[in-house]
């Protein structure tokens, strides 16, 4: 009775999953078709195993890239650290081609970088992608009729119809991405290097800390700090600072209903539209890279939910909320203005 009356009560247990798994390559694409339409998180082990861009080296994955007019902006971190936490840093405009060489002086200099959303085919301008030299060697598996050609099925004919970006990631160095959201649903597609994925569903967003939508910059994105992330990533029971410098530890986020998985090059995993998600990223060394670690990934993205299920409703609300808040600030914006 009277440990039961006890003021020190322990914390609740860290509620963590393991993310469902299939082993389903891109080719069979009717059994990914139907397993995409279903938009719940899933691992596909060895989904781009035979894809010819799998595992290639930076040096030669942007080497067909010399010819393009289009440039890419990178994240350069600070000076001193290995470790690239989220977005900041410094953008530098550059040709997708010299990255290697930015690399290997990223090495000496002690900094990360970190190429995000460099886009290999775009619905919307398809022939101006810096990286579209890729294409070729991607397999879009279901949504392969975007490209021409006919879909076997309607399923197919649906995700292709939907289809909205297909972009490469490089990460130099170990980054870990802020807690966000995305408005269209992926496919991450690891080539190089490992990530270590959490996802929570939407109706985790007042547990993991999201800002609320009234700040439109942030409204995608949750104020939990990385060092509270990565100690569920370790299935530890406190980060890092500490439960007495991060009261994160010991509040929501921990008793956040999250299911993580660990990619490897040739693995994917779905993220429905909506569902929360951080990334952690380690490379393989690579020598045309100046002996730096690099990671590489594709993603894939489509368009929304045609009739969202239970477990989007919170998502859709939040969104829904949002537009309508922002449509009201630019009608009272516009009223000033006369």
């Amino acid at each position: 009775l009277g440990a039961a009356m006890s003021t020190d009560a322990a914390p609740a247990a860290q509620r963590i999953r393991s993310v469902p798994e299939s082993w389903v390559p891109a080719e069979d694409t009717d059994i990914v078709a139907d397993m995409l339409r279903r938009v719940r998180p899933k691992v596909f082990r060895g989904y781009a195993s035979s894809w010819r861009i799998a595992d290639r080296s930076l040096g030669e994955l942007v080497a067909g890239s010399e010819g393009s007019e289009s440039f890419v902006e990178v994240q350069v971190g600070a000076k001193g650290r290995t470790e690239f936490h989220g977005f900041g840093g410094t953008l530098e405009r550059t040709a997708l081609s010299v990255l290697p060489a930015l690399a290997a002086e990223a090495k000496q200099q002690q900094r990360p970088l970190y190429l995000v959303q460099c886009p290999i085919w775009e619905a919307r301008s398809a022939e101006t992608c810096p990286a579209k030299h890729l294409l070729r060697d991607v397999h879009l598996g279901p949504f392969s009729s975007a490209l021409g050609g006919r879909p076997s099925n309607h399923v197919e004919a649906g995700l292709a119809r939907r289809l909205d970006s297909v972009n490469l990631w490089v990460s130099i160095g170990t980054t870990h991405s802020n807690l966000h959201y995305d408005s269209r649903h992926g496919l991450l597609v690891v080539l190089r290097g490992q990530k270590v994925v959490e996802v929570f569903p939407p109706s985790e967003a007042e547990r993991i800390s999201a800002y609320p939508v009234s700040d439109p910059l942030r409204a995608h994105h949750s104020a939990a700090p990385h060092c509270c992330l990565a100690s569920r990533l370790r299935r530890e029971e406190a980060c890092s600072v500490g439960p007495e410098n991060c009261p994160r530890c010991l509040g929501g986020l921990r008793t956040a209903r999250g299911s993580q998985a660990t990619l490897r090059a040739g693995d994917a995993l779905l993220i429905p539209e909506g569902w929360w998600h951080h990334v952690l990223t380690t490379g393989a060394e690579d020598d045309t890279a100046g002996g730096q670690s690099v990671g590489l990934a594709v993603n894939i993205w489509w368009r929304g939910y045609p009739r969202e299920p239970a477990s989007a409703r919170p998502y859709v609300l939040r969104r829904l909320l949002g537009d309508l808040l922002a449509r009201r600030t630019a009608f009272h914006i516009g009223k000033r203005r006369r």
